[in-house]
């Protein structure tokens, strides 16, 4: 199979897939009782990683710019977490005790609002060399402005209370005229 993809979107398709397997594999280790569901959902993951991994060296080999597998699937953002849990801190301010080891101004920067298997938001800031950075998000209220690329969309429906933002019509497929009174 000939994967057509830019090297940024194979970065973060690939990191995202790593993501969801290590999360997956996390959640049925703490699950007091597991499904066959759950195991035939994480094998399939897995399978899918698997085969993605090949097709990824593959291109690497082709691609130099492309990081190596094995750093590309280094989780930082569980390793993140793993910290931030382990912290006595009870807010999520740095305090004192846990004072950064470096601080660089958020002003101006582009990145993506991510979610992770656990439902978690983290924010992605991509580098000129694909590598990226997950920061945990604990600012709560983060003015947003959605890029015109981002393929969003706000739907209202009559059946729900809360309005919803999420992939736009053509994304998800659906054949909508869209409403510019919202």
């Amino acid at each position: 199979m000939k994967l057509d993809i830019s090297p940024s979107y194979l970065t973060l398709l690939a990191a995202a897939l790593n993501e969801t397997v290590m999360a997956r594999r996390a959640a049925l280790s703490r699950a007091s009782s597991v499904s066959a569901e759950d195991e035939e959902s994480l094998l399939s993951l897995e399978i899918c990683q698997g085969w993605l991994e090949e097709e990824y060296t593959q291109l690497a080999q082709q691609q130099p710019q492309l990081l190596p597998w094995s750093q590309l699937v280094s989780a930082p953002l569980q390793q993140a977490k793993t910290a931030e849990a382990a912290a006595p801190s009870t807010t999520s301010s740095v305090t004192a005790a846990t004072l950064p080891l470096q601080v660089t101004s958020a002003a101006g920067i582009s990145g993506v609002l991510c979610r992770d298997f656990d439902g978690e938001y983290f924010f992605r800031v991509e580098q000129a060399d694909y590598t990226f950075t997950d920061y945990l998000l604990l600012h709560d209220d983060l003015p947003v402005t959605i890029d015109p690329q981002a393929l969003a969309s706000f739907y209202i429906y009559q059946d729900q209370e809360q309005p919803i933002l999420d992939h736009s019509p053509e994304v998800l497929g659906l054949a909508l005229s869209p409403r510019s009174d919202v």
